[in-house]
């Protein structure tokens, strides 16, 4: 699947038309900028759902294993030949049925219970030599309650539609939009005057793209547009080359594409036990859109 995933991500980027007039024109630079950015973007989104295949949140087990499955396959059979023979409930076939049954659902039990008292293991090892970032989390991960989604209940509202007006109305009113300051515009435009910037050539290599690629984080949220780590990573390599001419873009005319401004909020509940909340108990946590820098 990686070699697929390698090909793909080779053949869409290589179609995107490289606008080259950015590199020595000023006109129409910054909407060029936002198309390559976006075309870039969008091979290695479109790559991603055509080569990763997608399950629903946890579907997956952390104790299962091969036995299991096998145990599960035979339970399945065996209940698909006695509904075909008219569901007998007497006879070799149903006790062959209810005996695979009760083996893999006793099979369930022990790996699951093994596995916790495993976990168990794990949480009083991190603790005992005072690894507290991980005894919390392993702890988190088998003790945590999650609240649930209808259970959640905000200034006495219980919709989702309804929630999420709150906030927004909530979070426009506690936040300022700094360019409707006239007296820091204007501050801010007598400094950009006397402004000289660094008289450096900054230049962006392949070396240094590589280099930050390959010191990405794994596993970690998206941006806005849904690009992860892994896009990048497990693209092909040309995908480097297209990285550069980007930043080289950015740089020249000093524009950066729209969707770098943008980030995520994400409330949070504090406390897991209080369902009815006010909007001033969720933590913001804002995954600000920096994947490619």
């Amino acid at each position: 699947m990686l070699y697929f995933i390698i090909v793909l991500t080779g053949q869409m980027l290589q179609s995107i038309n490289v606008p080259t007039h950015v590199f020595y024109e000023s006109v129409n630079c910054e909407s060029s900028i936002e198309c390559f950015y976006s075309n870039i973007v969008n091979a290695l989104d479109t790559a991603g759902v055509a080569s990763v295949p997608t399950i629903l949140q946890n579907a997956l087990k952390p104790f299962w294993n091969a036995d299991l499955d096998e145990l599960k396959r035979q339970s399945v059979a065996d209940h698909k030949l006695w509904k075909s023979l008219g569901k007998p409930w007497t006879g070799p076939i149903n006790t062959a049925r209810l005996k695979i049954k009760a083996e893999y659902k006793c099979a369930v039990w022990r790996a699951a219970v093994e596995f916790e008292n495993s976990h168990l293991d794990e949480s009083a090892e991190y603790f005992a030599h005072r690894y507290m970032n991980n005894f919390w989390r392993s702890w988190n991960i088998k003790y945590s309650k999650h609240v649930r989604v209808d259970d959640i209940c905000i200034d006495g509202n219980t919709s989702a539609d309804k929630i999420a007006d709150s906030f927004r109305q909530f979070y426009a009113s506690i936040y300022v939009n700094s360019a409707e300051d006239k007296c820091k515009v204007d501050e801010f435009n007598k400094h950009r005057l006397h402004y000289v910037g660094d008289t450096n050539d900054i230049s962006i290599t392949v070396e240094n793209i590589e280099q930050a690629v390959n010191e990405l984080s794994v596993k970690k949220a998206a941006g806005i547009d849904g690009i992860t780590s892994e896009h990048i990573l497990y693209s092909h390599p040309c995908v480097i080359v297209y990285l550069k001419l980007l930043f080289h873009m950015m740089l020249l005319h000093g524009y950066v594409p729209h969707n770098f401004g943008l980030g995520v909020i994400v409330p949070k509940l504090k406390d897991n036990k209080k369902a009815q909340l006010s909007l001033t108990n969720p933590r913001d946590a804002c995954e600000k859109f920096a994947r490619f820098t």
